[in-house]
């Protein structure tokens, strides 16, 4: 989903939904569907990025043939092969992780998050007749404009909150065990390559670890996070009411299709 539909008209001071109400659900739904696709992937984007860097730097492939043996064409595809390997492999294996260690980010506990947060924030109002659908719950298009930084900024320090805390446990309990099955990928590569070259060999570093200190994994996430802002709303909430504002009327726009 383009990001870029989401703010569009982010300096423009006028709603781009004129209708007083939406349904509350599908409004719930769209904002669920931005902050997975254009925050929390980008988060693990940059995160499986820094894995496999250092996961690179930490695998050395050594030869230990006879001296003007093999190739160095060979060689440099050897060593395309095995960052390859190894990059694949995170970008496999990391979302998963990911989804272990931070089950409040996933689809329905984010929905059912910002559902019950609108809920408790702007008046739900329902037909006379009996409710038959989620779309007959709908919630005043005023009401979230003017709540439209509060609303963002909550979501924006639930992700935060729970995206540290699963990259805490990743790094305490599965990066080691990660790191063991990214060099079994490595030694079937190598144990190609030995068939027909001098004999490599795999050494590798122990204990990764991808932060110095609990303050340094904090300043990461939130470096990624205002990084990114700079080009969507999640930015300074002070300064960026309007874009606030326009993104909920993107939304409620998109919500009544």
């Amino acid at each position: 989903m383009d990001s870029e539909l989401w703010i569009q008209n982010s300096i423009q001071d006028r709603p781009l939904y004129p209708h007083k109400s939406v349904s509350v659900h599908q409004f719930s739904h769209l904002l669920t569907t931005h902050v997975l696709y254009d925050h929390v992937d980008v988060l693990l984007s940059h995160i499986a990025a820094k894995v496999s860097k250092q996961f690179r730097q930490m695998i050395h492939v050594e030869s230990f043939g006879r001296e003007g043996e093999g190739d160095g064409m060979d060689l440099d595809l050897l060593q395309g092969q095995l960052e390859g390997a190894i990059d694949g492999f995170i970008v496999d294996n990391l979302p998963s992780l990911a989804a272990s260690r931070a089950p409040d980010l996933s689809e329905l506990q984010l929905y059912t998050f910002i559902l019950r947060f609108l809920s408790d924030t702007c008046p739900l109002t329902a037909p006379d007749v009996a409710v038959t659908s989620e779309k007959d719950v709908t919630v005043n298009v005023d009401c979230l404009r003017r709540h439209s930084k509060q609303i963002l900024s909550t979501v924006h320090h639930h992700v935060r909150q729970h995206f540290i805390r699963a990259l805490t446990l990743i790094e305490h309990s599965d990066l080691e065990p990660l790191f063991a099955r990214t060099k079994l990928q490595v030694d079937s590569v190598i144990q190609w390559f030995n068939q027909d070259h001098p004999q490599l060999v795999v050494y590798a570093d122990t204990r990764p670890t991808l932060f110095s200190s609990p303050e340094e994994r904090v300043m990461y996430v939130d470096r990624v996070i205002s990084d990114h802002g700079k080009a969507d709303e999640w930015g300074d909430w002070e300064s960026r009411g309007f874009a606030a504002e326009n993104m909920v009327d993107t939304i409620a726009a998109m919500a009544a299709v």
